[in-house]
């Protein structure tokens, strides 16, 4: 089998589209989402029709719990993200949320490939540094998985261990990549609706009869993202006195953390996600 595996599509019809284009090219047998295809952007019904009518199957994530009401909107630290659940449960509809009630939030590929939105333990759980993803290798290795697809941070990359040494690598420019039986693989294809950080929307094509991995990246026409910006300021407006102090309060804790990585140097806030060689048996 071959997939196309992406992540967080958030409402973006348009990132959601150019990845079905390419389907046929990339010879894909199948499509999958790790969650996150509602949030943020003003398409969620769109986006779930389009996955229904290709049979894209997904897991669920932390926008899709929210707005069913299975997780509380207050696990989204993004005020602009809680004020797009709130306005995207008046978008859907039934149907959709029906759909959205069917996802599980794991998923197995095979005896070794195993598949969830954030964590293992939780659907908010931010693994982005090589510490963090310490726990979630120890959960595939009780499960005896050694691949493991998962979404959220909107940073593609791929975490590797060696199976014998422990030791730990952060890949953030993987490219392609060859799965070796003495290691476990921590994949995140990134982001297909949301980027972020300067990064580009990507996913990931995985071959699992040769066993291996491939990014790719979309781009957004510049009118795409224009009609995308204003459908958004249209449907879930700007600001308002209601939502102006979670803002203002949103926006001083941003420049604090800001200033924060500037006193510290340069380069000291990405350091963190570019550690190698961290290992613990």
């Amino acid at each position: 089998m071959r997939y196309l595996i992406f992540s967080d599509v958030h409402a973006n019809i348009f990132g959601l589209q150019k990845l079905l284009e390419q389907r046929e090219a990339l010879k894909a047998d199948a499509v999958f989402s790790l969650g996150d295809v509602v949030g943020y952007n003003s398409f969620p019904h769109e986006c779930l029709q389009l996955m229904k009518e290709h049979n894209i199957p997904s897991l669920t994530g932390n926008h899709e719990a929210m707005v069913l009401g299975t997780l509380s909107l207050n696990s989204c630290k993004s005020e602009r993200g809680q004020n797009a659940v709130r306005i995207t449960r008046e978008l859907i509809t039934s149907e959709d949320k029906e759909i959205l009630r069917g996802w599980p939030v794991q998923w197995e590929f095979n005896e070794t490939t195993i598949a969830w939105h954030a964590g293992f333990d939780s659907l908010f759980r931010t693994v982005n540094t090589v510490q963090r993803a310490v726990p979630q290798f120890r959960q595939m290795e009780k499960l005896g998985k050694d691949l493991c697809f998962f979404g959220h941070t909107h940073r593609p990359g791929v975490f590797i261990r060696d199976k014998v040494s422990g030791a730990i690598e952060y890949n953030t420019d993987p490219g392609r990549i060859m799965i070796d039986a003495g290691r476990r693989y921590l994949v995140n294809p990134g982001t297909l609706g949301e980027p972020r950080h300067g990064l580009p929307m990507s996913f990931v094509v995985f071959d699992a009869r040769e066993m291996s991995l491939e990014y790719k990246t979309v781009a957004l026409s510049a009118e795409e993202w224009r009609h995308l910006k204003k459908k958004n300021r249209e449907v879930f407006g700007i600001t308002s006195f209601k939502r102006l102090p979670q803002q203002l309060k949103e926006k001083g804790r941003r420049w604090y953390y800001r200033l924060g990585s500037l006193k510290e140097g340069p380069g000291a806030s990405p350091a963190e996600n570019k550690q190698t060689g961290f290992s613990e048996k």
